[in-house]
């Protein structure tokens, strides 16, 4: 499953990482370095509450940048890769 997200700097020099996809998944920092590993985290936490819930995944058109976030237009823009098929086994294997 590939995400899209949105890197800016805020205006006191932090980085700002924002998944549209999912609103509960955004994160500020210092470095990319350190803040894409903690967003990774945060998603995949997300994603597993979601089919633990049994409730539908979103729609991330396949990484593409949504068009209707003028929010985010000054983003450099990245894409994220989670392994769905991991997820949805830890998912059963908390259900137990």
């Amino acid at each position: 499953m590939l995400f899209s997200v949105a890197l800016m700097e805020t205006s006191d020099g932090r980085l700002r990482a924002v998944v549209p996809d999912l609103p509960a998944c955004e994160l500020s920092g210092q470095l990319e370095q350190e803040l894409l590993p903690k967003l990774r985290l945060r998603v995949e936490d997300e994603l597993t509450s979601l089919l633990m819930a049994r409730r539908p995944l979103p729609d991330t058109r396949d990484g593409a940048r949504p068009a209707d976030r003028e929010d985010l237009a000054p983003a450099r823009w990245v894409s994220l890769h989670i392994n769905l098929v991991h997820l949805e086994a830890l998912a059963r294997h908390q259900q137990r």
